[in-house]
């Protein structure tokens, strides 16, 4: 149980042991603080939210070391306290950071580090003058195939890149229909939740939704693209852009105030453009990024990523949580384990993950002199959708990497799915698979699976269609 475990890490050393606590306890400051919670050696000291609820319900969540506390300043003033996470509203992220610091405590911040650009030299200064860890919140730099991909562009496997695209969708309207329990105002220290924000009543759209409120965030621009915009100027080794072009408006959400459609448009000095593109309205699809070079593309999201040549109809597949990658506990779990390690050494030694010398031998029916390769360059495993490589997600299941593959148009779109390609996941196969011609069309508009070819459509049985976030888009 969580209490075993806890007591299990007492029994090092208390120089050993590192002690956290927690400020903002809502369910992304408790996910990320139960992640910590699990690796050896962190304890959870103290949690600290204004509302009393979400903070009794985060003390009873890690157990008797975990003292509840209401204002975040008793917590920085405990002397066994060594690190913070600080899952707050945007606009208490700049100032409890430069708090914290001050307190000699290590902090994991959640995206993004500022509210206001004006925050953004103070808080960089403090963190260079204290000498302590302060890791945030972008987790895809902890993620193994995010790694392996900005390996393969160091390559130049897509040669010379001049634009690349992301996007980000999600449907606000869904949210706000989903229920959430009634705030007791008399529960609610409404004057510390809004700390450094202009004083206004209490306002229940507010608190529940404050990302699109001006007042606490950013919109999806500071929610959603700073993720994306991190990773490619990550990836393309640039800490600024040269020029940027952007606008919003609100089409459907009138009841946010941050524009529930937005594109910006970045030049940079390294010779390429990004543009970013948000939606509020529906979701389908999710997110994702494209690196286009003279060489190849990639294709890259939360699910895996794949590299297509000229010529190819890629698929496009929803950035959603797949059984053939890491799940979101498992990566967000490494991402705060890398920062509790930093917070035992200053020096935390990160390699990259070994490619294989080449790609698994594929089996196919066609003659072994027609087998296409992957493109010069790629190394690591590779699984074929159509005419295109992508990288298999399966990379430790060697078995199911190398699963063969039928060139018969029955079974390849069954067998794509099951030798891993992100966004596939085909329910349990029967003795023959479950595949509809054109005259037997599934009672759904949304087509999926193999989508069109040459002389037929192929659809997956109405009981395979789960819901619109499990399954990949036909190509065309």
């Amino acid at each position: 149980s969580g209490l075993t475990a806890l007591a299990s890490q007492r029994v090092l050393g208390a120089n050993d042991r590192i002690g956290v606590a927690l400020i903002g306890c809502g369910d992304r400051g408790r996910g990320v603080t139960a992640y910590i919670s699990k690796i050896r050696g962190a304890e959870v000291r103290g949690v600290c939210d204004a509302y009393a609820p979400r903070r009794d319900q985060a003390a009873e969540q890690f157990g008797p070391a975990a003292k509840p506390f209401r204002d975040y300043r008793e917590i920085l003033a405990e002397k066994d306290i060594d690190a913070v996470v600080i899952g707050t509203p945007d606009h208490w992220h700049a100032p409890m950071t430069i708090e914290a610091l001050a307190a000699d405590k290590d902090v994991y911040l959640e995206k993004p580090v500022t509210h206001d650009l004006a925050e953004g030299e103070p808080l960089v200064k403090a963190v260079e003058a204290s000498g302590q860890i302060v890791a945030t919140g972008t987790q895809q730099r902890s993620w193994k195939h995010f790694l392996e991909a900005k390996e393969l562009i160091d390559q130049g496997a897509l040669g010379k890149i001049t634009f690349v695209h992301c996007y980000w969708s999600q449907n606000y309207s869904e949210f706000r229909k989903s229920t959430a329990p009634d705030v007791d105002l008399s529960q609610l220290d409404w004057d510390q939740w809004l700390g450094p924000a202009p004083s206004q009543p209490f306002d229940k759209t507010r608190f529940r939704f404050w990302r699109f409120f001006w007042d606490f965030g950013g919109g999806s621009v500071t929610d959603l693209m700073t993720h994306w915009i991190d990773v490619i100027q990550w990836f393309m080794k640039s800490p600024r852009p040269r020029e940027v072009h952007a606008a919003g408006t609100t089409y459907t959400q009138d009841w946010l105030e941050a524009p529930d459609t937005v594109t910006a448009t970045m030049l940079f000095p390294e010779g390429y453009m990004a543009a970013y593109e948000g939606n509020m309205t529906f979701g389908l699809l999710g997110c994702g990024i494209v690196f286009r070079g003279d060489k190849a593309m990639m294709t890259l999201n939360r699910l895996g990523y794949a590299v297509y040549e000229e010529g190819t109809k890629p698929l496009r597949r929803l950035a959603c949580r797949s059984r053939f990658t890491a799940s979101r506990e498992a990566r967000t779990y490494r991402c705060s384990r890398e920062s509790m390690e930093r917070v035992r050494s200053t020096t935390c030694e990160t390699g990259l993950p070994a490619f294989a010398a080449a790609a698994l031998p594929m089996r196919t029916s066609a003659p072994a002199s027609k087998r296409r390769r992957p493109p010069t360059g790629l190394t690591g495993r590779y699984v074929k959708r159509r005419s295109s490589w992508c990288r298999s997600p399966l990379a430790d299941d060697r078995s199911a990497v190398e699963a063969p593959v039928s060139a018969t148009l029955e079974s390849s779109t069954y067998q794509a799915a099951e030798r891993g390609c992100p966004g596939a996941n085909p329910p349990a196969r029967s003795s023959s698979p479950p595949l509809r011609s054109q005259g037997e069309q599934a009672p759904s508009a949304l087509l999926l699976g193999c989508g069109l070819w040459k002389r037929r459509k192929l659809f997956w049985p109405c009981s395979a269609l789960r819901s619109e976030r499990h399954w990949p888009l036909s190509a065309r």
